[in-house]
């Protein structure tokens, strides 16, 4: 396979003629020829380019900065100064997902499907006694199935997809539109009863969806990890509507909705994160360093 650079255009047919009158031998060069030509000068640039590097001195440093990049480069165990990452679990009893599904389980699993089915049938007889929502693992999975399906076509309005002129057929023939209303109200994740103040005193401001949380947090942990150059960063998850945690940065791509701190490698895969609820508190026996160190010692 020949590689060469897309963006030099190709001669036109008099720039390829020129110089024919001057040589009577002169044949009209062909496109590969072109293109071995163009790569033996971009490869003499190359060379040029990096013997400039060398040649550079304290004061043409700053000029020959672009040309440099920043590579990272693995320590060894021996002289690292804390722990690094390892496997959180063995890699043989690890198995190729198979469909995107079988990804979804992995983080939604059965016990905590079972514990939002349970808590959402005690939501609702704690609502109204007379009116149980008498869900089960199967239905919240469509549920849960229908709201994925709804994210791909954006209507503005739920009860659109079940509308005569709008509806989506995949959707209607899951789950009738009322039966899907009483499982959206009636959803939950945690007793209300339980909630209690935590030992500062202040309310857990993610108390209903604490469980979820916790589940979710202990998956990602569990994902394999053997990489040192990790990330602590924001997340901005967009959000307008009425919530005490939503956040507003006018400096991000998304500026209304709930901040997340994530840790990453550098595949883009997240193994941990924290919601931001308020103040960030610091991590017991270590000295506080402000918020932002904090969280990364959190």
């Amino acid at each position: 396979m020949e590689v060469y650079n897309s963006s030099i255009p190709d001669e036109s047919e008099d720039e390829r003629l020129e110089g024919s009158d001057d040589d009577p031998d002169w044949l009209p060069e062909s496109s590969d020829r072109r293109k071995k030509r163009t790569l033996a000068v971009q490869s003499s640039e190359g060379s040029d380019e990096s013997s400039d590097e060398e040649s550079c001195g304290p004061q043409s440093r700053q000029n020959c900065s672009r040309y440099l990049s920043t590579q990272w480069h693995d320590i060894n165990k021996n002289d690292s100064e804390k722990h690094q990452p390892v496997w959180c679990c063995n890699p043989e009893d690890l198995q190729p997902l198979q469909s995107p599904i079988d990804y979804f389980q992995q983080f939604f699993t059965g016990e905590l499907l079972e514990n939002i089915v349970d808590q959402s049938n005690l939501y609702s007889i704690q609502r109204d006694p007379n009116k149980s929502l008498s869900t089960n693992v199967k239905e919240l999975e469509q549920f849960i199935g229908i709201c994925v399906y709804m994210s791909i076509f954006g209507l503005p309005r739920s009860r659109m997809y079940w509308a005569s002129n709008t509806y989506v057929e995949k959707i209607q023939n899951v789950m009738s539109r009322n039966r899907w209303d009483q499982i959206k109200n009636s959803i939950h994740f945690n007793d209300n009863s339980c909630m209690t103040e935590r030992d500062d005193g202040k309310k857990d401001k993610l108390f209903k969806v604490r469980p979820l949380i916790d589940s979710l947090k202990n998956k990602f942990n569990e994902i394999p990890l053997n990489d040192q150059q990790l990330c602590v960063d924001e997340q901005i998850i967009p959000f307008k509507g009425k919530s005490g945690l939503k956040q507003y940065n006018p400096k991000k791509p998304h500026k209304w909705g709930y901040k997340l701190f994530d840790l990453c490698d550098s595949h883009g895969i997240m193994h941990d994160f924290e919601i931001y609820s308020g103040q960030i508190m610091p991590v017991p026996n270590l000295p506080d360093l402000g918020a932002s160190s904090n969280m990364v010692l959190r």
